[in-house]
Parts: structure tokens; sequence; C-alpha cells
């Protein structure tokens, strides 16, 4: 059940040295854990860091079936050292606010190398951010850990799988789609995309009883499955336009590419590559039934 509680450990009663956590960022990965946690503040108000040998990874899961999930990791190989030890096959996970998380990041500045690294304060377990600016003054920003979470609570916070995408294309310039998302979201909750296989289009179009609205995106990349292929070469997937907009913030990051795929009857899938392969993001939206939505005006 991904709606139940996880299996929490408190921070006040985690036992001292059992774990332990450093690493050393340059500017690149620096700025790719700010851009992350700049999109996951967008969305949510705690992340869930999951810190393994071969990944930094952040997680958001849904507290809601109508919510978004997200996704996203850097490798530990991008990091200029990067050591982890915990009792649990070296794996520490651990919530933390995101608007503290951000501030603290965004603290290191320009510097040429950033620590960050698990610390105690007191009885307070604390991811610590340390930048010495070139002036030669050491910023410390410290992170409460609002609770640490076992393994067996981590399962309610694993990427789903759904299976193969039906659809699959290319994302058009996300800036531009975020503009016509919030002129299309004074008119309506939702929108639908269409993809258009034969004509390398992807349409995002918007219609009530009184107004339509479409925007056209062309020379678009789109590849359907063998089963899609034989029932035509349109795909159309509905979603709550407020919930991709909080997506479409991943805009302003240093991105390298953006596919778009649609898994039938569950989620619209995008996914987000950083530049030289820093990190990467995945965000699940949630589809909608049309047949909701007529259901809920017709008992309005």
């Amino acid at each position: 059940d991904r709606g139940s509680a996880p299996e929490l450990l408190l921070p006040e009663r985690c036992p001292r040295a059992t774990m332990r956590f450093r690493a050393r960022a340059e500017p690149g990965p620096l700025q790719t854990l700010v851009a992350i946690a700049q999109c996951l503040d967008k969305i949510s108000t705690e992340c869930v860091l999951n810190l393994t040998e071969k990944n930094f990874e952040f997680r958001k899961r849904p507290v809601a079936e109508c919510e978004v999930e997200v996704y996203a990791s850097l490798a530990s190989d991008v990091f200029a050292d990067y050591r982890i030890e915990s009792k649990a096959g070296n794996v520490i996970s651990l919530e933390v606010n995101l608007k503290n998380l951000l501030r603290a990041l965004r603290s290191a500045g320009e510097v040429d190398e950033t620590v960050i690294k698990l610390t105690r304060k007191g009885n307070m377990p604390c991811l610590t951010i340390i930048a010495d600016t070139p002036s030669g003054l050491n910023v410390t920003q410290d992170v409460p850990i609002l609770r640490l979470i076992t393994q067996e609570g981590m399962k309610d916070y694993a990427e789903p799988n759904l299976g193969r995408p039906c659809v699959t294309g290319s994302f058009p310039e996300p800036r531009h789609v975020r503009t016509v998302l919030e002129r299309m979201k004074q008119l309506d909750k939702y929108v639908t995309i269409e993809f258009n296989q034969r004509k390398g289009a992807l349409v995002f179009k918007v219609q009530t009883e009184v107004v339509s609205l479409r925007t056209f995106y062309t020379g678009i990349e789109i590849n359907f499955d063998g089963k899609l292929r034989r029932r035509g070469t349109k795909f159309s997937a509905m979603v709550n336009i407020g919930e991709l907009l909080s997506v479409m913030h991943f805009a302003n990051a240093n991105y390298e590419k953006v596919v778009v795929c649609c898994i039938e009857d569950s989620a619209l899938v995008i996914y987000v590559g950083f530049e030289e392969g820093s990190g990467a993001m995945t965000y699940y939206c949630p589809l909608i039934d049309p047949n909701d939505i007529e259901m809920d005006i017709c008992n309005a």
C-alpha cells in the first residue's frame, strides 16, 4: 500500500556513529543539486534523500493520487569525493525540508568546492553544507534531518514500475510550453496532450462548452509501440494543468534533453537529463479519465 506510513527512526533515537556520509561537490554537480531542489520545492515542502554507494537520490511520493511523483539522482562519481558508511548496506535514507536544503545549497554560491556531510548538533542529526569562499570566509549551513527512514520504510518511496510506455516523444521548448499552460489554466483545470505520429506533432489543447484552444508543436519525433501502432497514428492523454505546471519549473535548469512518454491508463512521464550526464529527473503525472470529469459535471 503506497499510502501507508513508512517505518521511521526519529532523530533523537538514532544511535551515534552508525552512519557516515561525506561528499565534495565542484560547481557543476552543486548547481545540479540546486536545480533539483528548486524543482522539487515547487511541488512539495519535504523530500527524501536516498544516499547509496552509487547515487545521491531525491524522492518525492504523492500524498494524494492526483499529485505528481518525482525521482531524481546524481551518480556518485560526479562528485570530487564521495564516501558513505552505514549498517544498512551503506545506504542512508532521510527526510529534509526542501526550503532549508535549498537555502543551504545556495549559500555555497560560486565557490570551487562544497562539502556535504552528515553531522550531529546535540541530539539532532543534520545534513551540513560547508563552503569556503574566495575571501576566506567559511559558510556552514545545517539542514536538520526530519527523520531517518529504514530500508523497509523506503519501499514506500520506490519508483513505480508501470510497464513500458505506449508512446514516446521529444519535448518542445519547456519555457514556451509553460507559458502556453499558464494561459490554458485560465480556461480549464485539465489539458489534453495529443501525440500525432503521422504529422510528427505534439498538441496541447483545452476544450470547454464555450471555448477551445489548441497549440501545435511540429517536428517532434514520436514513436508508438507495436500495439498502439495498430490502433492508428494518434494518442491522447489528459492531465491536471496545475500539476503539469508544477513540473515545468525544470525549464530553468541546465537540462540537456527532455523526453515525454505515456503509460496507458496510468501516467504521463517526463524525463529530464541534465548537462554532461550529471543527473536526471523523472516526473510521473497521473492521467485523468475524461469520463470522471463528465460525471463530476453531471453531479455538480
